[in-house]
């Protein structure tokens, strides 16, 4: 949030904010909640339709619109009619073996715009990218991966921005679920 009013307090106008896998819309309506003294456009994005028509129906405040930033053909400054000053996304990267999310990402940034992906990097020039089966089945899922460090800052200064990564731990405990041990 205060990256978000320094953008502010740096612009002529209003501020426009994307959340990429937006789900139902938590995230856009936490800073809607939190943010009620600067102008900010709202915008959400996630793969799933189901998702979309509850996000829709819980914050109509926000646009919000269905896309695959996997798909390298579409563009998300495109699908939204505007660049944007603020992208977030908030753990998602870590279900993608490759970055063009990221790529994705900086080409819908508009001058001096900001991403900000919430997630584990790994501080080691390693990526690793998981698969996952539950016990007694073969099916084995994509995801969960911890890109490098190394990995991400090339790819993004590559395209002419910087990254930076800063650590966080927050002090809490999540407890297991026990009906959904891979997802605690």
């Amino acid at each position: 949030v205060s990256i978000i009013r320094t953008l502010h307090a740096q612009s002529d106008s209003g501020l426009r904010l994307l959340d990429i896998g937006c789900a139902a819309g938590d995230f856009l309506r936490y800073v809607a909640s939190v943010l009620t003294d600067i102008e900010v456009r709202l915008y959400g994005t996630d793969v799933m339709p189901e998702l979309i028509d509850a996000a829709r129906t819980r914050f109509p405040e926000c646009t919000f619109n269905i896309a695959d930033i996997t798909d390298k053909q579409i563009s998300l400054a495109d699908i939204h009619n505007t660049q944007f000053d603020v992208i977030t996304m908030l753990g998602v990267h870590s279900i993608f073996d490759d970055l063009a999310c990221i790529e994705r990402i900086l080409e819908a940034l508009a001058p001096n715009g900001c991403a900000i992906l919430y997630g584990i990097f790994n501080p080691l020039p390693y990526d690793l990218l998981m698969r996952v089966r539950k016990s007694g089945e073969n099916n084995l899922e994509p995801g969960w991966n911890v890109h490098s460090q190394k990995t991400v800052s090339e790819l993004v200064s590559g395209k002419g921005f910087i990254a930076s990564f800063i650590d966080y731990e927050p002090n809490i405990m999540i407890p297991i679920d026990l009906k959904d041990y891979l997802r605690t």
